[in-house]
């Protein structure tokens, strides 16, 4: 399960590399459209926003995948003085079961969103692009966050081994 994991952060840090420079390149030609041509490209605008949108959703998976996500540190202290040397660990598994069922329940409403976009036949009219397929970012953050935090729970070591790089 590690290696698929493994490999699937580094498809996910691929993809946002990309993701960047594809951000980069709109931009710039854009820019560069308006100063030398004097007219702007609007979809090069709207395409470079969708790509940041996706971005910041891989982005969110990629710090989820190295267990860096906000939390109250204060709680570790305070699960360790309860439950001994087994605090941090009861506690990685408490919080990563919560986080499973947070991000199960945003993404069934995700794929709710994208139902309706669907059913409604929604497009960018810029991009002449379903809109569904542009939020498909949200589905797939949310599953792979999901995935990730159920590995923890059953494997809080792993979790807990990013804090020691971290500090």
């Amino acid at each position: 399960m590690i290696q698929i994991l493994n490999r699937l952060l580094t498809v996910e840090k691929l993809v946002c590399a990309f993701l960047m420079m594809v951000i980069f390149l709109l931009v710039l030609l854009d820019i560069s459209a308006r100063e030398v041509f004097k007219n702007s490209l609007p979809w090069a605008q709207k395409l470079a926003v969708y790509c940041m949108i996706w971005a910041g959703f891989i982005g969110a998976s990629l710090v989820s995948a190295k267990n860096a996500h906000l939390r109250p540190e204060l709680a570790d202290k305070l699960w360790s003085k309860f439950f001994g040397k087994q605090g941090p660990e009861y506690f990685v598994r408490a919080q990563n079961a919560v986080l499973c069922l947070f991000c199960l329940t945003l993404g069934y409403y995700s794929l709710q969103y994208i139902h309706e976009s669907y059913e409604f036949a929604e497009k960018n009219i810029v991009l002449d692009i379903s809109t569904w397929i542009l939020q498909l970012a949200m589905p797939y953050t949310f599953l792979s966050m999901f995935v990730r935090h159920l590995y923890f729970v059953f494997n809080p070591k792993y979790a807990l081994s990013f804090e020691k790089e971290m500090i």
